[in-house]
């Protein structure tokens, strides 16, 4: 999706293309909502997807991860000790109403896997 849905977020900077980096851009803006006030806490499902990403990256060898997503996710992103880049000059772009931004992790060849919150109450399997 980064290069070719997205590349303006790439700001300059080449798409990455390397089998041992994976892209986890699920992305969508829609056009016709109209802007919360607040951002909306992440839900424990969000977390443990997050978890289990990392987890299967460990497995399959993977050593990086880039993402189109939205400044707010970015936050979350490095609130729960992920440490993320920007792409290019690192400016944040607008699609439709959305603060958006492509990132990478900061990498390595040993994946780190933050430990993430455990979720509370209804947990659902997330095959791997």
């Amino acid at each position: 999706m980064l290069r070719d849905i997205f590349p303006q977020l790439l700001r300059g900077e080449a798409a990455p293309e390397n089998s041992r980096i994976w892209e986890i851009s699920c992305f969508a803006v829609d056009p016709v909502s109209e802007p919360h006030d607040e951002q909306a806490p992440a839900h424990p499902v969000t977390l443990q997807i997050l978890q289990k990403g990392y987890e299967a990256a460990r497995a399959s060898g993977i050593h990086q991860f880039v993402a189109v997503t939205s400044v707010a996710m970015e936050r979350l992103l490095l609130k729960l000790g992920i440490p993320m880049q920007r792409f290019g000059d690192g400016k944040a772009t607008r699609v439709g109403k959305v603060l958006s931004v492509a990132v990478r992790d900061r990498g390595s060849k040993t994946p780190t896997i933050p430990a993430l919150p455990r979720s509370r109450g209804t947990v659902l399997p997330i095959p791997v």
